[in-house]
């Protein structure tokens, strides 16, 4: 059964955002209503087959600043001929029902005025109805403006509506929430955190202004095991357009919870000091060591960034963890340019490799260097200095592929472990194409790179065999 109970009655909705929604729909739909055939037919005139009139008058209607009828639709009198029968008309084109069209169609009726009686033009009729007609085919401005003003009404429409179900607010005064405090172990680190996190993007909710319907929505969507008794509400991410905040997470001073965590589990705050960011394709993914927590596309990689910060430094207090400590566990991964040598050798092949999953150099993202040397170092506890990187995951999360660096080449064999070769004592390097994916034997050792081509693993051993030939060198030299 769900513990959850509301915090707090609902907030006023404002009632003026339910009308506004409503008279932004009636202006939408009255102004498509109005302009939905002229549209349609303004479209099909491009495949209509042409026709040539004879002008019978030389009068061009009405094109004054009416709202309808003949303000829509100027005509000249002329008479054509199609499938052996005669047809009487001269619309001059399809304009909109709205704007005044002897401002924005009227050079075309003077045009038109402009005709001698006798003389010829083309115009464009409905294969299947002559009678519908026109002379100038296609969407003119008054219609595109009218069509694009609706659009914008029904935008705000939407905006306004979502705020009548979702906001909270009343008068600015944010939502009550439970009086429980909030853990004291926990209170310091979200203080240093809140403003940052409040600031850098509005999809981030901040206690105490956390909107109370999109908390609740997000509960009862997500995170079925929260209770205000045992847990104080912090952040709420809304990761939606329409702000339901029925997607996104919830971070409450004891536990982490996501839409696309399983809801049977509470993640506990001590479980995330292994969290980071995973930067991908404009979004962001929240990943836990290997695990991928949460993917987020509304907020800003720069705003998920400070939040997962927060979110580590609390698991390293609660679990008596020290910055200092947690450093002595990372991977060393030298900084600093190679030398150019080394650097000409695998800019040389940068042209050459077309898989966007190759990274070199100083262009290789940190949060995948990192995710790299943590899966596919096994026991080596220095790296050297990244020369190239190669993510054969899916999501591109660089915890399976290749890592070189200017001291050895990381990766995984078929089995999943990892493997190390060093690139100085490398003598037998081969590209091999399996069944479902491409090898790399170095020395008798297979490094797997799943979906990467034949042609590309090719390339990197002669990447390879090129550093390999340059460190033998040096190191005979050095002799």
């Amino acid at each position: 059964m769900n513990e959850f109970m509301p915090l707090a009655a609902p907030g006023g909705r404002r009632v003026s955002h339910l009308f506004i929604a409503l008279a932004c729909a009636v202006v939408f739909f009255g102004v498509v209503g109005i302009n939905a055939v002229p549209a349609l037919r303004s479209v099909q005139s491009y495949l209509w087959p042409k026709a040539l009139g004879v002008v019978t008058s030389a009068s061009a209607g009405e094109v004054g600043g009416g709202l309808l009828g003949t303000v829509g639709a100027p005509r000249m009198a002329c008479q054509f001929r199609v499938g052996g029968k005669n047809y009487q008309g001269g619309r001059i084109c399809y304009g909109g029902a709205l704007l005044p069209m002897s401002v924005f169609e009227g050079s075309l009726a003077e045009s038109a005025s402009s005709l001698s009686v006798g003389d010829k033009v083309p115009l464009y009729y409905h294969p299947k109805d002559p009678t519908i007609h026109v002379i100038n085919r296609g969407v003119r401005l008054s219609l595109g403006i009218e069509l694009v003003v609706a659009v914008l009404f029904f935008l705000y429409g939407l905006n306004r509506w979502s705020h009548y179900l979702y906001d909270d607010s009343t008068d600015g005064q944010p939502a009550a929430l439970s009086s429980r405090p909030i853990d004291p172990q926990v209170l310091p680190f979200f203080n240093a955190y809140a403003e940052k996190i409040r600031d850098s993007n509005s999809a981030f909710h901040v206690f105490p202004n956390l909107p109370l319907r999109r908390l609740t929505n997000a509960i009862e969507r997500y995170a079925p095991g929260f209770s205000p008794q045992r847990e104080t509400p912090l952040v709420l991410v809304d990761d939606t357009v329409s702000g339901s905040a029925r997607k996104g997470c919830l971070m409450t001073d004891q536990s982490l919870y996501g839409s696309e965590i399983d809801p049977e589990r509470r993640v506990s705050l001590k479980e995330l000091d292994d969290i980071r960011v995973i930067p991908e394709s404009g979004w962001s993914v929240i990943g836990l060591r290997t695990q991928r927590l949460q993917t987020l596309t509304i907020p800003s990689v720069e705003s998920v960034d400070l939040f997962v910060e927060m979110l580590r430094k609390i698991s390293f207090d609660l679990c008596g963890i020290s910055e200092e400590e947690d450093e002595e566990d990372t991977l060393y991964i030298q900084d600093g340019d190679p030398d150019p040598e080394t650097a000409g050798i695998v800019n040389a092949a940068k042209s050459s490799l077309t898989d966007d999953r190759t990274w070199f150099l100083d262009d290789i993202p940190k949060t995948l260097l990192e995710n790299a040397a943590r899966s596919l170092s096994g026991d080596s506890e220095y790296i050297g200095l990244p020369l190239l990187l190669i993510d054969t995951t899916p999501e591109r999360d660089a915890t399976e592929g290749l890592l070189v660096s200017d001291l050895a080449v990381f990766g995984k064999d078929d089995e999943g472990t990892p493997v190390c070769e060093e690139i100085s004592f490398l003598s037998d390097i081969q590209a091999a194409r399996g069944v479902l994916c491409s090898h790399l034997d170095l020395n008798g050792t297979r490094m797997r790179l799943n979906g990467y081509s034949k042609k590309n693993t090719r390339i990197i051993a002669d990447i390879l065999s090129e550093l390999s030939v340059l460190q033998k060198s040096r190191g005979r030299w050095q002799e």
